[in-house]
């Protein structure tokens, strides 16, 4: 455009696409500084924002020789000869990208600073405020997905920084979700995690290196949706299908059999943090809890025991994060006296339990253990195995925090066998196997509220091919 253009990051895409972020402060319809090229189809197609220089006050007008700033993010093909693709990305601060990537399956990750109260973040971000408090700039990761149009191919957006100048320099796409941001902060009080090789801030300026997972729970192949998990119950084979939304792509065998009858399948935590989930099995006549690691689809250590001789009343329910350590925990129910109780992990080692709900009504059973509200808890979702009906329980780092119903008289046919974002909105739905026919469907959700909306995902499915894990 005619204004300033800047491209600060370059990659180059599988199929030897040319995929550039940067800065722009030219005008998509030529007013004022010129035109900057969008595509039909664009996140943004237009800067129309006027920067707003106090955040704190918007309505305050700028001096005339400032500009909008947004971020672009452009594809063009192999030969940079045609513009695939090209969009603003913003809010009504100064938005500049520094980083661009990649991963295998041609999602655009982008990292970069913002001025933006008003930036674009999604349901599922880390952080989805602007903290008023920073007079500054914040970083930002954003997922976008050129194979979608308008605003839904923003698939995940989400600050960075606390109270002080934080900015994302460069960024890579590694396998199973795993994106990793270098940067640098003036913050003294940026969130470290447990094993950080520098937990505390030292001097003014100081480098970040962070790493987030975006894979979707239940997520087999890496491309950021989450996929189904099968036990059949005759014959103990473990089968799957890939999923896109609620469309079943593929699908395949884990274990074709030879498993232990008494073993059953209970959940797929991801329990060495590679991003790919695995499989949990809990004994019923011994009450022993092993799993088996696995790269994708494909096994890569097997018969490894958790807990042995577990009272046969506690029986697993769920593998949420209860404490927020980005590791999955396990949570029992004991069948007789209906207490739910978790126990803390670290990986494959447990390190401490604690009680979620004591003398639980034995009509009801916990069947998925979503984040509900999208503030970093694992909640409870419940069913009622005699009438049907739906309740959850929200958690504060497994401590009660609130409780209330979802659906009323559910047809007791079907069973909730979890949930999964089907919609990519950011928020958890519920997902229902009928016992008698075997159908899977979908009922979405927002946050604790249903949507009115329902569909298949499967039907006519052999009913001993039992849903599992997708808690």
């Amino acid at each position: 455009g005619a204004g300033d253009d800047v491209g600060n990051a370059i990659t180059v895409g599988p199929t030897g696409n040319v995929y550039i972020a940067g800065i722009t402060a030219s005008f998509k319809d030529g007013a004022a500084l010129g035109a900057f090229p969008t595509t039909a189809g664009a996140y943004q197609p237009d800067n129309s924002q006027q920067i707003n220089i106090d955040r704190l006050d918007p309505s305050v007008t700028p001096p005339a020789q400032y500009e909008a700033r947004d971020a672009f993010i452009t594809e063009l093909n192999s030969t940079a000869s045609a513009l695939l693709y090209s969009t603003y990305f913003g809010g009504s601060g100064v938005d500049q990208a520094n980083g661009i990537a990649l991963n295998v399956f041609n999602a655009v990750f982008v990292t970069g600073s913002t001025t933006s109260f008003d930036f674009p973040t999604t349901g599922s971000a880390d952080q989805p405020n602007f903290n008023p408090n920073n007079q500054q700039s914040a970083g930002f990761l954003l997922k976008l997905d050129f194979q979608k149009t308008g605003v839904v191919s923003l698939t995940y957006s989400t600050f960075i920084g606390d109270s002080a100048s934080t900015e994302g320099n460069g960024i890579v796409a590694g396998q199973r979700g795993n994106v990793y941001i270098a940067g640098d902060t003036t913050a003294r009080n940026a969130p470290t995690t447990f094993f950080a090789l520098q937990p505390t801030a030292v001097g003014d300026l100081n480098g970040l290196i962070i790493r987030y997972q975006l894979a979707a729970p239940h997520d087999l192949n890496g491309d950021g949706q989450s996929d189904l998990v099968f036990e059949n119950s005759v014959t103990n084979a473990i089968s799957y299908a890939l999923l896109n939304g609620s469309t079943i792509t593929s699908s395949g065998t884990l274990y074709t059999g030879g498993i232990d009858t008494n073993f059953q399948l209970v959940g797929t935590p991801d329990l060495n943090g590679d991003g790919s989930p695995d499989l949990l099995f809990q004994n019923k006549l011994t009450g022993d809890v092993y799993y088996t690691l696995l790269n994708g689809v494909a096994t890569t250590q097997t018969g490894n025991t958790l807990f042995h001789a577990v009272d046969l009343n506690f029986k697993v329910v769920g593998t949420p994060d209860i404490n927020g350590d980005f590791q999955p925990d396990i949570l029992f129910q004991n069948k007789k006296t209906g207490d739910v109780v978790y126990v803390i992990m670290n990986g494959t080692q447990p390190v401490s339990f604690g009680y979620a709900l004591h003398n639980l009504n034995l009509r009801w059973k916990v069947v998925g253990t979503p984040d509900l509200l999208g503030n970093g808890n694992a909640d409870l979702l419940l069913q009622d195995m005699a009438g049907g009906d739906i309740s959850y329980v929200l958690l504060n780092n497994g401590a009660y925090a609130g409780s209330g119903y979802i659906f009323r008289g559910v047809n007791p046919n079907l069973v909730v066998a979890g949930t999964a974002d089907v919609n990519n909105d950011g928020h958890p739905d519920i997902i229902f196997q009928d016992v008698t026919n075997g159908d899977i469907s979908y009922a979405l959700l927002n946050t604790v509220t249903p949507l009115g909306s329902f569909g298949y995902i499967a039907q006519g499915i052999d009913p001993n091919q039992v849903l599992v894990g997708i808690h």
